[in-house]
């Protein structure tokens, strides 16, 4: 038997505090009323179809702010996008990290198609004195696309062309990856 002390898990607020601040609206909070209050929702878009249409209006949208909206993983956001793309609702800015999701018919300019990029002027030419001292450097220690832009004065883009037409030709070899890529003098 308890008595009169009632339900023993029961939170009873301190005489001392002052009540506690209601809870300020969540974005989608606010998205939802707006799609609520309004006919954002065309005939046949979901709910959250919707509420990404009206942060769309708002400004360009990533799958990572769609993933955080609806807690769920990234590629489900992009799968989401990827459907509003295909209705011609979205439009899709970009193909790696960066991509971004701007209305239909918003004005936002989308980047041509990669076959339809003019492509980069030919590889620099390199001098025969030039090759020479790449290729003694990468005899005597291993080539790199930082060693070929600080001997030449190159960007990196270049640097990298000038280290490819090398390859193809069989005067060095590629060894690594990603950052860790080296070229050596291939053995005779």
């Amino acid at each position: 038997m308890r008595g009169d002390f009632g339900d023993p898990f029961a939170v009873t607020p301190r005489h001392d505090e002052p009540p506690a601040a209601p809870a300020e609206p969540s974005a989608r909070d606010e998205l939802s009323a707006d799609a609520a209050a309004g006919d954002q929702l065309r005939s046949g878009t979901t709910a959250d179809e919707g509420l990404i249409l009206d942060m769309a209006r708002r400004g360009p949208l990533s799958s990572n702010q769609v993933a955080d909206l609806f807690r769920v993983e990234v590629p489900e956001a992009r799968a989401l996008l990827g459907r509003l793309v295909a209705q011609g609702r979205l439009d899709k800015i970009g193909q790696t990290k960066g991509t971004r999701y701007v209305l239909s018919g918003s004005g936002v300019d989308t980047p041509r198609p990669a076959e339809a990029r003019p492509r980069a002027s030919s590889p620099p030419t390199l001098s025969e004195e030039s090759r020479a001292a790449l290729l003694a450097v990468a005899a005597e220690d291993r080539l790199s696309n930082g060693v070929v832009r600080d001997r030449l004065g190159v960007d990196s883009a270049a640097a990298n062309e000038i280290l490819m037409s090398l390859v193809r030709e069989g005067a060095l070899i590629r060894q690594g990856r990603a950052r860790g890529t080296s070229y050596v003098v291939p053995e005779s």
